[in-house]
């Protein structure tokens, strides 16, 4: 049986953008494992209803659409994208979430709830499933690149707002050479375990044995995966040149300094509060300036003499 054929003999018809990170050598998929993916491939998974987050972000899809155009100054087509599939491994898929207009590039669109501490500071540090999935999706589509959209909430009580991720991602040859390397061994790997099950009797007990050994295996590694970004291998650290290592370690010491004098002043800051609440004082003067207490408790200091 050739890989086409294959491709159609189970529900699901393949494997999803979204279902890579899951497959990935260290798991860094948060919401699906592998057992998962091949439980979905082999049609014995049970249907769920669908998380109202999961829920809330389709109903979000046209919100995003638009505020990527708006953040990217680029026009996305009106068609709806079909699901698609690799023109020679048809059981590698992609259901992008939009193209542009002259269909140059795909879409992934995320709608965050809540930063789970997977996002980095930069602009295309984005957890490492999410990237691999654009780097699917190029796969499927032959695209030499990928737009990634994604509003994240940053902040806390009274100082929250929404982080924007809008980046275009360039096509990677060796990790789509090892997404393609990753989805031909998963899709063997259930091809069997299909012809297991088929079989019946003991065969089908001993594939359910496997299905059950991997949800367990799955379940102790993402236990103790680390939280992984793109980039997801580290930047190289170049040794520091002699000339700037005076530089270096002056400004550690300086650094050190600071963070000394910040302690120091919280230290003193609750000492005269307490004393000018002590002496019922708002403002006070002496040869350097001026110290204030608001009614919060707050201290502002004026330097100088009045």
């Amino acid at each position: 049986m050739n890989e086409i054929e294959s491709s159609r003999i189970y529900p699901c018809g393949g494997i999803g953008a979204s279902q890579i990170g899951a497959l990935w050598p260290v798991p860094c998929n948060q919401w699906i494992t592998r057992a998962d993916v091949y439980f979905s491939c082999l049609g014995l998974s049970k249907p769920k209803t669908p998380a109202i987050q999961m829920q809330r972000g389709i109903l979000m899809e046209p919100y995003l659409r638009g505020a990527f155009e708006l953040k990217s100054g680029k026009t996305l087509s009106m068609v709806k994208a079909p699901l698609a599939r690799h023109k020679d491994y048809p059981f590698i898929l992609c259901h992008p979430d939009g193209w542009l207009a002259d269909k140059s590039a795909g879409l992934e669109l995320k709608r965050v709830e809540r930063n789970d501490g997977q996002w980095g500071e930069e602009a295309e540090q984005i957890p490492q499933s999410y990237w691999l999935q654009c780097q699917h999706s190029m796969i499927v589509t032959g695209c030499k690149s990928w737009w990634f959209y994604a509003e994240i909430p940053r902040g806390g009580e009274r100082e929250a707002w929404l982080d924007i991720r809008c980046v275009e991602f360039q096509a990677e040859a060796k990790v789509q050479a090892a997404i393609v390397d990753v989805c031909r061994k998963a899709w063997q790997e259930i091809g069997e375990l299909h012809r297991l099950i088929q079989s019946g009797g003991k065969d089908k007990d001993l594939a359910m044995e496997q299905l059950a050994e991997m949800a367990k295996s799955d379940s102790e590694k993402l236990a103790h995966a680390a939280k992984i970004i793109y980039p997801y291998t580290p930047k190289h650290i170049a040794p520091a040149p002699a000339d700037m290592l005076r530089d270096l370690r002056e400004f550690q010491q300086q650094k050190q300094y600071e963070n000394a004098a910040k302690e120091n002043i919280e230290q003193l800051k609750a000492k005269l509060l307490i004393q000018m609440g002590q002496k019922g004082l708002q403002q006070v003067s002496f040869e350097g300036g001026k110290l204030a207490r608001s009614k919060d408790g707050a201290l502002r200091f004026t330097e100088g003499k009045e």
